[in-house]
């Protein structure tokens, strides 16, 4: 509950949307639009780390990288199969992950279940599909085009910077920065703790900026909202 919590605040005040737009900008740099493809399916699987909701992730990645895709020529069902591939449940946030490591009795320990098993399978996942991305799809695209399918006539949907500072861009990573810290100096924090540090220590900037207790009272209704 504290994951989703945490996840529904950072959707509520645009820094996970922020983290999103502004992971997805090198990619433009890229020439070739089936390495962008990969490119965004790196870029995907490492933002799943610090959000850890598949379906809050997806939603994000359609508002903030599907558009700049379909502005680089890349086609609509190209693109969202691409996004679907980021589909793999891991990261010390994930829930599944968690209830992994209760099953074990590793509860205080899901970081050290990341690193020493989770993330090998992880890197391998993403490599190996991160290779084939570019020649199976050049390889559909090709197919479609001879079959006369291609269609190139799409509306480009407007490329949205979320409204707020860019360093909100670091909120969506504290929890996963205080469960690795603690696991490197042996302090004992569970995900749920570290969540809620995160929770308070954004408030107070939330409060610093905005300067208005109200917002903060319907900030916490949108984390409780989601606690259930």
């Amino acid at each position: 509950m504290s994951v989703a919590g945490f996840a529904a605040y950072m959707k509520h005040i645009n820094a996970s949307a922020k983290l999103a737009f502004l992971a997805n900008k090198p990619l433009g740099k890229i020439k070739n639009k089936y390495l962008i493809l990969s490119g965004t399916f790196v870029v995907g699987m490492a933002l799943k780390i610090v959000i850890s909701s598949y379906a809050g992730l997806l939603l994000l990645l359609l508002a903030c990288i599907y558009p700049v895709l379909i502005s680089l020529k890349i086609r609509p069902i190209t693109a969202v199969c691409v996004l679907s591939l980021i589909a793999l449940d891991y990261g010390p946030k994930d829930g599944n992950s968690i209830n992994m490591a209760d099953m074990v009795g590793q509860s205080d320990n899901v970081v050290g279940l990341f690193l020493n098993y989770q993330i090998y399978s992880v890197i391998a996942y993403v490599v190996v599909i991160a290779i084939l991305i570019p020649f199976y799809f050049a390889w559909i695209d090709k197919r479609d085009k001879e079959k006369g399918v291609l269609n190139d006539e799409v509306e480009i949907p407007q490329i949205i910077d979320p409204k707020c500072p860019t360093f909100y861009i670091l909120f969506p990573w504290l929890p996963v920065v205080f469960l690795f810290t603690a696991y490197f100096f042996t302090i004992k924090l569970d995900v749920v703790t570290a969540n809620f540090v995160s929770i308070s220590l954004v408030f107070l900037v939330e409060f610093a900026r905005h300067r208005n207790a109200r917002k903060l009272g319907e900030d916490m209704m949108v984390i409780l909202k989601d606690y259930g």
